[in-house]
């Protein structure tokens, strides 16, 4: 308050000025009053003025209810202040006459509207309430009105009903209505102390418990100046119901695309395959040509099959992102070497930038900072036919959370996007028009699903782009940088010679096109197989069967018992990863869930379809890990036991070019 004058005094039943100007008028004001009150001001911005009438609690008077006129004025340092002008209604028509109106909007709401004392018993509801909770709980009785005794008899039987856990005597109405009585009592208690609360809960009805969305609040009573309770609720049991059964559908929807991402990828990682093992057979020209353009046409069909399962799950919303520590360099170098071919093939000149102060470890998902790298990547392939494609990688600002911003930028000479296309070319389903989508083919989703994944890493992908001169496309995401790496002492071994012998495997496998794939790329390998159907059988073999094994090559999803839990009984009957390696087997694999197959025994796992260099690369890798480890148990660390990822660092710098010699 900034001035009042000597009626505005008696009013307010102050004794002074300065009295009433060091009151606090925001204390108790309502959410509601706040909103007025913005809108008032607005109204003042205007020139216009409100009137209204407003109930006023002076210190050591009853409720006056006053009849005001507002408008905006602007005081001397040029700030706009609200003029109230009041005058208290002596006429009870005229107080009459507006509250009639009131309640008769109240009445007529659809949200039930409840006022209950300080103690949470009913005082007041609106007929919904009544309708929605029970309709003898209206105080809207007129003997009451008429009958002062009755209504004061009324009024104790209902405030002898308070709150107290400890106490025999039955809840309070408040309470009554609510299906979890600790939620109800923390919501009273939280109101009782003069703090609003929102929530959606179930309440008891006349036809059953439903779902409301709620809001209470302390008030005072316009006519005894007592703390009372308002209470509005909203019935959503249509909108919980129908929220259920999209949540429902979701589920169904994603456990239809893992089924359906397993029985499309079986056969397809069956062709790949083959047409791998076909590859390395004695050929004709012709037929060389053939099988490369099979590989070509395979490997164009799995990444349309991918595209479309991976936003089915984006869209689901069951796609999570992982923060695990890696190597930035051989993310960004490995998705360059996978367009290098198709590039040198079309003349195409391939460069590569990684400022010198970018973290070699960062935390986060490599997986999906790969598939986006490799989407822009393939696209400037695509729409380029002359002249370069490049890869740079610069650091921005740091975070506010300390994080290391990273800033990928992906730059062709090709064909360009026009202005109009460039707003689109982030939804699902568009390319970069009519013309383009015949020439070059595609689903439309690689952008699409890039834009979601760097939302999901908190990040942000934009292009710049010229029609007829080539695309700048850019990635901005934050990654944790990890603590450094402990030095870790060990002897080395001879990892060549570990792998050069040839092993006796395992393969659990339930379908038979795969054992036979297996069991031909082990046999090219220089392996031995044996074949059995399910986990139960890979279970059977290992623990009552007289044949030694040197590794496990396990199928996750097998009927009678699956790959998980035959990992399990394996390792629970005493076969340590390094007495008995399990490399597992899936169609739905990524590194997120490498944690997990580690954690139920399993030494790696690689995704269908299984190619030979990957297959070859992971049995050599289990093997290594395992030798490095048993030559390793009885050598102290320099500071402290070696984790799983120091080991696997450690094998991955040991053998890292023994296995690249030994797949040429």
């Amino acid at each position: 308050m900034w001035w009042a004058n000597s009626a505005a005094l008696e009013l307010w039943n102050a004794d002074s000025l300065e009295s009433l100007l060091n009151r606090d008028f925001a204390v108790g004001m309502s959410e509601s009053s706040e909103r007025r009150l913005a809108e008032y001001l607005c109204q003042f911005q205007k020139g216009e003025k409100i009137s209204d009438q407003w109930t006023f609690h002076p210190n050591g008077k009853g409720p006056t209810t006053v009849s005001v006129t507002m408008s905006g004025i602007h005081i001397e340092d040029g700030r706009l202040a609200m003029l109230v002008e009041g005058v208290p209604l002596t006429w009870k028509e005229e107080i009459d006459q507006s509250s009639l109106r009131t309640v008769e909007m109240v009445r007529h709401l659809p949200i039930a509207v409840c006022q209950f004392n300080r103690q949470g018993n009913i005082m007041y509801q609106n007929p919904e309430a009544s309708h929605q909770f029970s309709p003898g709980c209206c105080c809207d009785h007129k003997e009451d009105e008429k009958n002062p005794a009755d209504q004061k008899k009324r009024k104790q039987e209902k405030e002898s009903i308070c709150l107290s856990s400890s106490s025999s005597s039955p809840p309070c109405e408040f309470l009554r209505r609510f299906l979890d009585k600790k939620l109800g009592q923390k919501v009273l208690k939280a109101v009782q102390d003069g703090n609003d609360y929102r929530l959606e809960t179930q309440q008891h009805t006349n036809t059953g418990p439903k779902w409301f969305a709620i809001k209470v609040r302390r008030s005072t009573d316009p006519i005894t100046a007592e703390d009372v309770i308002l209470y509005s609720a909203r019935n959503i049991s249509e909108v919980i119901r129908a929220k259920n059964e999209a949540e429902q559908l979701n589920m169904e929807k994603s456990e239809f695309m893992a089924i359906m991402a397993h029985e499309i990828r079986t056969p397809l990682h069956q062709v790949v395959g083959f047409i791998e093992l076909l590859a390395q057979t004695v050929l004709t020209k012709e037929q060389t040509g053939f099988v490369t353009l099979l590989q070509s046409s395979a490997v164009s069909l799995m990444s349309v099959i991918n595209d479309l399962l991976d936003f089915t799950k984006l869209e689901a919303g069951k796609m999570t992102i992982e923060k695990i520590p890696f190597d930035t360099n051989g993310v960004v170098e490995g998705s360059l070497a996978v367009i290098e071919p198709k590039a040198e093939d079309k003349g195409l000149v391939v460069d590569c930038h990684i400022a010198q102060d970018i973290p070699e470890k960062i935390v986060g998902d490599p997986n999906r900072l790969r598939q986006i790298l490799l989407n822009l990547l393939q696209n400037a392939t695509k729409f380029t036919n002359d002249g370069s494609i490049s890869l740079s990688v610069s650091r921005l600002k740091d975070s506010d959370k300390g994080q290391v911003v990273l800033r990928f930028v992906v730059e062709d000479t090709g064909i360009g996007i026009c202005s109009s296309h460039q707003n689109q070319i982030f939804q699902k389903y568009q390319q970069g028009g009519a013309s383009t989508a015949r020439q070059f083919g595609g689903t439309g989703l690689g952008l699409a699903i890039c834009k979601i994944l760097a939302d999901l890493m908190g990040g942000s992908i934009g292009l710049d782009s010229e029609l007829g001169h080539g695309s700048k496309f850019w990635l901005e995401v934050p990654f944790e940088v990890p603590p450094k790496k402990l030095n870790i002492v060990s002897n080395r071994i001879d990892i060549e010679e570990v792998n050069s012998s040839s092993r006796r495997i395992l393969v659990a496998e339930d379908n038979a096109v795969n054992q036979k794939m297996a069991v031909a790329m082990l046999k090219r390998m220089g392996h031995e197989a044996v074949v059995v159907d399910n986990g139960q059988q890979a279970v059977d073999h290992i623990l009552y069967g007289s044949d030694k094994f040197d590794l496990i090559l396990m199928d996750v999803q097998m009927p009678v018992m699956d790959g998980n839990e035959a990992t399990k009984q394996i390792r629970a009957k005493g076969w340590t990863r390094n007495m008995l390696p399990i490399v597992g087997l899936t169609a739905d694999y990524r590194s997120a869930d490498e944690e997990f197959y580690r954690s139920i025994g399993m030494n790696d796992c690689i995704g269908k379809p299984v190619r030979m260099r990957n297959l070859k690369a992971a049995i050599h890798r289990v093997i290594a890990e395992c030798a490095l480890e048993s030559n390793n148990n009885d050598n102290a660390c320099a500071e402290g036991d070696p984790t799983d990822n120091d080991l696997h660092d450690r094998v991955e710098n040991n053998v890292a070019t023994t296995i690249s010699q030994s797949l040429q």
